[in-house]
Order: C-alpha cells, then structure tokens, then sequence
C-alpha cells in the first residue's frame, strides 16, 4: 500500500518518533548480557595450528590460567576465581601453567597485553575453576606474547 499526502507525513512522523525513543532495540542490559552469553559459551572444537592460519612465529598454548604466586601447586586446575582476583594475586602477574610430560607443571608468565586480556577474561567467566584456556602468542625470552585467548 502506498501512503500519499496527509497519511505519508503522519506515517513518516511516527516511524520516526519510534526510531528515535529505540522502540524495538535491545536495552543496554540485553546487548551486554547476550555479549557474556556469546563470549562465556563453552568452546566446542579445538582449532589446531594447521587448521588456522596462524602469522609465522605464533604457537597454540594451552593450560590453566593462573597468577604467579599460585603457580607452585601441583593442581592448577582446582586453582579458584575469588584467589585470581585478589589485589596481591593480580600483582604478581598472570599466565599459564602448561602440563609436561612427566606430570609436572611449567609457568610461562604473559606479556602486558596478556596481563589485561587475562583480566578481562576472569572478570567475565562464569567458571570458578578449571580455568583451562587456549592461548595464541609468540614465545620470547620465557613469555608470552599474548595475540588471543580462549576458554577451553
């Protein structure tokens, strides 16, 4: 149907009005709560280095989240949230205890961009522990140079 004189106007007026109130947009609450939904889903599939393309010079890491002063258990993985969010926790910096073949685990510490990308991450996460995650970096001189980092 087509809208012509008096009606056109009085159409193009309250589509309009209701562009302008954000009638039919999500809130701010619904936008962020569905952007934790999508970012705190559970990954589902492991990429592996030759399924990516990933720059040269970058690896795949994985292993458990962790700050420094935690990093001497020998159970990571039941390492809590709450600890990796204490003041004196974060201070002592962040990065990855990597399982060894003998059952042992290593610490590699992150670069700066890691220390807030693993803040942003444990500030969003829903897990209380078993902070597995995936990280694709570079190795230098014994850290990390963080690209990304994913819950595994």
């Amino acid at each position: 149907m087509i809208v012509t004189g008096k009606r056109n106007r009085i159409c193009t007026a309250l589509a309009v009005c209701l562009l302008l109130s954000g009638c039919g947009k999500t809130t701010a609450a619904e936008s962020s709560q569905a952007a934790a939904e999508a970012v705190t889903s559970p990954q589902t599939e492991k990429v592996t280095a030759a399924e990516s393309e990933l720059p040269e010079g970058y690896e795949t890491f994985y292993g458990v989240l962790i700050d420094e002063d935690c990093s001497d258990t020998d159970e990571p993985e039941l390492h809590e949230l709450p600890c990796m969010l204490m003041e004196s926790c974060r201070a002592s910096g962040y990065g990855l205890d990597i399982l060894q073949d003998d059952g042992s685990w290593k610490f590699v510490m992150f670069d700066e961009n890691g220390q807030q990308t693993a803040w942003d991450y444990l500030n969003q996460t829903e897990r209380m522990d078993g902070l597995f995650v995936t990280v694709t970096g570079r190795l230098e001189n014994g850290v990390i140079i963080v690209e990304s980092l994913e819950e595994s």
